[in-house]
């Protein structure tokens, strides 16, 4: 719509969060000249070019009664109540969630789209409480540091020996230790946890604290290439890092699906991440 643009465009003028759709935002919030059809941009316009339809004065005027009801895009359902969680918590705080949440999701279409799952990651990430995304189901067992490298890649061979691969595919495997000071860390073979599902025996949950995420990609054979990069980071890039420092004693290994890789875990070009979290010095 000539005349109407937009500097924040992750979160709309109605409510929609553009920051999970995988296309970008939609024609209406881009602006510019050709986008015609969005109401809400003429009417942000006639009143003084607001960003956001709860900061006008007549908020919630007439275009939102029944604005929830019969859409049939899923999301669209929800932009009241995002609408009210984004002025509860403050612009940034929300911002900051929906990042995390797009992480998450691009993650999930990364490594474990079979070219099915689209839709299905997208609804779940954008209607599914951040906490919840947080959640992982996992098989859990404590180690000592010093048997680590032998003892867990034996864990994860006996989880898919009994069975455990048809409860949880180990997308991630996680490290906690929370004092970052024992000799001891507790293991997870993890996957996003459905709240609709009942945790079986054997299983248990696990919630990770949201935090800003070092990154780094792994290629290579399993576990060989995966545990010279933990060391690589551990006695390279944190002591040496002149910005960020270890924020918790938490180490998240995020898988590719082995399936989609000739010689699956084993193969040279298989791909992993570890992410660290990090905070600035």
């Amino acid at each position: 719509m000539k005349g109407f643009t937009r500097a924040e465009t992750r979160f709309s003028l109605c409510g929609l969060n553009c920051a999970l759709r995988l296309g970008g935002y939609c024609p209406g919030c881009g602006g510019g000249a050709g986008n015609q059809s969005c109401a809400l941009a003429k009417c942000s316009l006639e009143h003084g070019g607001i960003r956001f339809c709860w900061e006008c004065p007549e908020y919630p005027c007439s275009r939102y009664e029944g604005f929830d009801d019969g859409d049939s895009f899923v999301p669209h359902r929800n932009r009241t109540q995002d609408i009210a969680s984004a002025r509860e918590l403050g612009l940034e705080v929300y911002l900051e969630r929906l990042e995390e949440k797009r992480t998450i999701l691009d993650a999930l279409l990364e490594g474990y789209n079979d070219g099915r799952r689209k839709t299905l990651f997208t609804t779940a990430v954008y209607l599914l409480p951040l906490e919840d995304l947080r959640t992982v189901l996992c098989r859990a067992q404590t180690f000592k540091y010093e048997d680590g490298a032998v003892a867990v890649p034996r864990f994860w061979a006996e989880h898919f020996a009994a069975g455990g691969g048809e409860v949880v595919c180990g997308m991630y495997g996680i490290n906690l230790d929370e004092s970052m000071g024992g000799n001891e860390f507790e293991y997870l073979i993890a996957d996003n946890y459905d709240p609709a599902r009942e945790i079986p025996d054997g299983f248990t949950t696990r919630t990770i604290p949201a935090h800003t995420w070092a990154v780094f990609p792994c290629t290579g054979r399993m576990p060989q290439a995966l545990q010279g990069l933990n060391q690589q980071i551990f006695s390279q890039w944190l002591p040496t890092n002149p910005d960020y420092k270890i924020a918790a004693g938490i180490n998240v290994e995020l898988y590719s699906d082995a399936s989609r890789f000739e010689q699956g875990t084993q193969g040279q070009e298989y791909y992993c991440e570890v992410w660290i979290p990090v905070e600035k010095k």
